[in-house]
């Protein structure tokens, strides 16, 4: 055996012990060491990371579990949870130490806003049928439309348009072109999808996707999640947000967070109100909901006006203590506002928000 396969056999029967020194089960180290190399903690490039203590140290990092560097049992736990199969880390990432990302692009995204989707084929254990796969999948996608300026439109039935699809939505099971990481069976990882403007996702065949309950995998969870990678987000540490790698069971009330109503800003409107990568946070002073000005009116509403206030600071005039027109000024940069103002994206609420002064709502209604 050669010296250098001997020093990773030591330092991995290093990592792999419990705080007391005894070994962990043999079938335990060689699931770590795979997924460990899965998502690219241990890199498959020549100069990249290929420390395991350091490895397992970022794993731990993304999770928010305590960084020992070791594999304990919560960190053992926490790889065996079902997941996304997009990679973690971006190959120049593995050198990375001490970052909490508050959200993260991938650095692609679509140059047109009105995109189409198609379904390849369905989930095919029976349990939701193509008609009410599809209402979800569109539900997920109307979710990412209101917080961006960006559209879909499923064109599954119009055979000239699903061939030639923006994002197309298929199932398969095991191994399966062009992945190089094929599906694993029930459990493990549920979907993986590609950045713009490769827009395929794929769902794991082997699971039982449902809706409404809290047995089998939902699949408005998972098509939430990997909707923003389509769009162009990668994984967040934020184990709150939908971008966190790790599934999220049936939740009546789930819906996207601040984490990706910062990284689809960042990417598509404007150059941020927060850096990705970083735990600098976000102006307080910016409407987190794209409709704000569509309910201006609610501002001082005994039920609603809190939830405005928090929610709209900008449309209820309380930004830095001060009301009134002093609210009224663009968020986004000069340019930005001027370019969406000449294109009509004036009329869509999203822009009114941020652009407000450009598009002469400040004074509305």
């Amino acid at each position: 055996m050669e010296r250098k396969q001997l020093l990773g056999l030591v330092l991995l029967a290093t990592c792999l012990q419990t705080p007391t020194g005894a070994p962990r089960d043999e079938n335990e180290k060689n699931f770590a060491l795979k997924f460990l190399k899965q998502y690219h903690y241990l890199s498959p490039l020549k100069d990249g990371n290929h420390n395991l203590k350091d490895a397992v140290r970022m794993f731990q990092q993304q999770s928010e579990i305590p960084e020992t560097g070791h594999l304990d049992a919560a960190t053992i736990k926490e790889m065996h949870k079902p997941r996304c199969g997009v990679p973690d880390l971006e190959e120049e990432e593995n050198s990375e130490s001490g970052r909490v990302k508050r959200f993260s692009v991938s650095g692609d995204k679509w140059k047109k806003r009105n995109l189409t989707y198609s379904f390849h084929n369905y989930a095919s254990n029976g349990v939701l049928n193509s008609t009410q796969q599809r209402k979800i999948v569109r539900e997920a996608f109307t979710r990412w439309g209101e917080i961006g300026p960006l559209s879909f439109e499923d064109v599954t039935d119009n055979a000239s348009l699903s061939n030639s699809s923006d994002i197309t939505l298929s199932f398969f099971a095991g191994h399966h072109s062009p992945c190089s990481h094929g599906f694993d069976g029930v459990n493990g990882v549920l979907a993986h999808a590609f950045f713009p403007e490769f827009g395929d996702v794929h769902f794991d065949d082997d699971e039982t996707f449902t809706d409404g309950v809290s047995t089998g995998k939902n699949l408005f969870s998972v098509a939430l999640h990997e909707i923003g990678h389509l769009l162009g987000l990668k994984h967040s540490a934020k184990s709150d947000a939908i971008m966190h790698a790790t599934y999220k069971p049936y939740n009546p009330n789930m819906n996207l967070t601040d984490d990706e109503r910062l990284g689809i800003n960042f990417i598509y409107v404007t150059s941020g109100n927060a850096a990705p990568n970083t735990t600098s946070e976000p102006s307080s002073c910016i409407n987190t909901h794209p409709s704000c000005n569509d309910y201006a009116d609610y501002c001082e509403d005994a039920n609603l006006g809190s939830a405005m206030r928090n929610n709209c600071p900008v449309t209820c005039g309380i930004c830095g203590g001060q009301g009134g027109d002093s609210s009224c000024e663009d968020i986004m940069t000069e340019s930005a506002c001027s370019y969406y103002q000449q294109i009509g994206y004036c009329i869509y609420s999203f822009t009114q928000t941020l652009c407000q002064k450009t598009c002469n709502v400040c004074s509305a209604g």
